[in-house]
């Protein structure tokens, strides 16, 4: 959906509305009184977060010309892996010596800076589309009852021993159900939130595909190990970071190659 918001609202404003909105749910993510607050906040956080990841590859792709937009995916890949590579072990040394909300207040000072820096430097595209003044909350719905059923019955389907329990198997057909009319949906209308038909490109269709299958080894071994080191094995918060540190440091080097 981030090429419909970007088409409406312009890629600069976009992105750093996304910067914003980010940094202020992070602020409010560390001030969480409760578990269900938390969990509003890092809704809202990952709304801001999930759009910054694709609408900045897009803007790479509009300011670096062809023959230096691999070095230049390089460079930003390298960036993105700073996280996962200083992040756990970081996280664990604040949870271990502070508290877990300073986990989301060191996001302030970054946050504040690039979207200044984002105000400052990036230009409007000169490129934007024009859209459908029409909105496609049909299809945002099934979208989001689609995710959101799977995820749920992902998460939950093993400790409720799957399809033994009622609401598994509710939750089950809704989304499958949701994601089979979303994809009909988007395919027949005239203004989808989500172009499909843009996976007729082989290229892009086989990039993603492969994305995809990358996704369930590296954020699935990401989630699992930590819960495995800490719970079972009973290692701390920093002790989990270093061992995942030489891992993200290879990611690290080998990305610019």
């Amino acid at each position: 959906m981030t090429g419909w918001f970007a088409s409406t609202f312009g890629r600069r404003n976009y992105f750093t509305g996304s910067l914003i909105l980010f940094t202020v749910a992070s602020f409010f993510c560390g001030h969480a009184t409760g578990l269900w607050e938390l969990v509003i906040f890092r809704f809202i956080q990952g709304a801001g977060g999930g759009a910054m990841l694709s609408t900045s590859q897009a803007i790479l792709v509009e300011t670096f010309p062809p023959e230096e937009l691999g070095m230049a995916n390089g460079l930003f890949g390298l960036g993105v892996v700073v996280g996962p590579t200083v992040g756990p072990t970081l996280g664990g040394w604040i949870t271990d010596s502070y508290s877990w909300r300073w986990i989301f207040y060191v996001n302030l000072p970054i946050g504040i800076l690039a979207a200044l820096m984002a105000m400052a430097f990036i230009p409007e595209s000169g490129d934007v589309r024009q859209v459908s003044k029409k909105v496609d909350w049909t299809g945002i719905g099934l979208l989001v009852a689609g995710i959101g059923s799977l995820q749920i019955v992902l998460e939950r389907g093993e400790s409720e021993d799957w399809f033994a329990t009622n609401y598994i198997i509710v939750l089950t057909v809704v989304a499958v159900l949701s994601l089979a009319a979303f994809i009909w949906r988007e395919l027949t209308i005239d203004y989808p939130i989500v172009d499909l038909k843009v996976l007729k490109d082989r290229s892009l269709a086989v990039g993603t595909f492969f994305t995809f299958i990358m996704g369930f080894g590296l954020y699935a071994s990401v989630f699992i190990f930590p819960v495995f080191a800490q719970n079972l094995l009973g290692f701390t918060a920093m002790q989990t970071g270093l061992i995942l540190l030489p891992g993200s440091l290879a990611t690290a080097v080998m990305m610019p190659w």
